[in-house]
């Protein structure tokens, strides 16, 4: 396994391993000591009070004692001089050391994590598993218990460790260096493929929508020319229909009042008396169907009679005469033969006199008479 931590992290670990290493030789020879001590010291007599011995918490690496009696009972009880003091790590316990580096180690493993191609994933070297000592009864009881101790310090010693406990980087830091640096122009290199990559592939992106854009462009500006030569198209078809219907519309109102113009000139015709005669019609033009003739009758009971035939008509809603004069005509009876015959001779000329009367009739016809 290859160690690629650097020097100074590299001592220290070295350093805390061989701290450990000792902490252990001191709890092992610790529980030594007290088992010694315990084998080599008589039990008690009955009816003496029974001491308790202390306890060694070897998971904690301290010595706790829950009933400490003095040392003097103790040296009574035990036949153990009291002279001699017990060594300091059984005294105090042995007393495990952290290092200052402890911290700083771990985030630099956890940086190191994601280089998985340079650095091996180390497994942490699991700890033994010691049990903590129970208070030991002396004689043949003690003496199994303590043959059992023994048998399992053994079995942890003759253990082999699943993996070794110096790890050596066998990599100099210069090629470690070489390897780093090589690494990150690698890296540069990539992320600088990457961009351009990116960046060709939004401008081809690009180019596609615009080429696509303008296409359509295009076809709405076909689109828009076509539309523009129908509508021009549309626009002469129209001006040449508008002036035929206006042609046909003048011929329609010509032919309409042509109809109608007969239509009236016959009404006339059929209801006029043969001794009146009309010299006029006039039109109101606040009133298509009203009419104002202009007419002569030879006495005024014509004149009359001319008026019930109007007013009688189915076609007229009335009729009204506004105005009438009578007048005298002279009519010269002589003939030129007479005349010639008489020279010399003064002669009155004869002449019977003629009446006649101009009269204007208003009329309102009714609108089925156009129909």
């Amino acid at each position: 396994m290859v160690n690629l931590l650097p020097e100074e992290f590299r001592r220290q670990e070295e350093r805390e391993h061989n701290a450990t290493l000792a902490e252990k030789q001191q709890q092992e020879g610790g529980v030594m000591y007290t088992q010694a001590k315990g084998m080599h010291t008589t039990p008690p007599h009955k009816g003496e009070e029974s001491v308790e011995t202390s306890r060694w918490d070897v998971s904690d690496n301290r010595g706790v004692s829950d009933k400490t009696p003095p040392s003097s009972t103790v040296g009574k009880q035990w036949g153990v001089s009291t002279t001699n003091k017990l060594p300091a790590f059984v005294q105090h316990g042995a007393i495990k050391k952290t290092s200052l580096f402890s911290g700083l180690k771990k985030k630099i493993r956890a940086l190191f994590k994601k280089s998985s191609d340079i650095t091996p994933t180390v497994h942490a070297q699991p700890k033994p598993q010691t049990q903590a000592l129970k208070t030991i009864d002396f004689g043949e009881k003690g003496k199994e218990e303590y043959k059992k101790l023994r048998l399992q310090q053994e079995k942890t010693k003759n253990k082999k460790h699943l993996l070794p406990r110096m790890r050596v980087n066998l990599i100099s830091e210069d090629v470690l260096m070489e390897r780093s640096e090589h690494i990150a122009i690698i890296r540069l290199g990539v992320i600088a493929v990457c961009c351009v990559c990116v960046v060709g592939a939004m401008w081809f992106f690009l180019q596609i929508v615009v080429t696509q854009k303008q296409t359509r462009v295009d076809q709405l500006v076909s689109t828009k020319d076509l539309v523009e030569k129908e509508v021009s198209r549309i626009a002469l078809q129209t001006t040449a229909g508008r002036k035929v219907q206006l042609r046909i519309g003048a011929a329609q109102a010509l032919a309409s009042e042509h109809i109608s113009w007969l239509k009236l000139l016959s009404f006339f015709e059929e209801n006029t008396l043969a001794s009146v005669t009309f010299d006029g019609i006039s039109l109101d033009k606040n009133d298509a169907y009203t009419y104002s003739l202009t007419a002569t009758a030879p006495s005024v009971e014509d004149m009359l009679a001319q008026w019930q035939v109007f007013e009688d008509s189915a076609y007229v809603e009335s009729a009204t005469i506004s105005g009438y004069s009578r007048e005298d005509d002279t009519e010269i009876t002589s003939t030129k033969s007479e005349i010639a015959q008489q020279e010399g001779e003064e002669q009155k000329p004869q002449s019977a006199p003629r009446e006649h009367v101009s009269f204007i009739l208003d009329l309102v016809v009714k609108k089925s008479l156009f129909e």
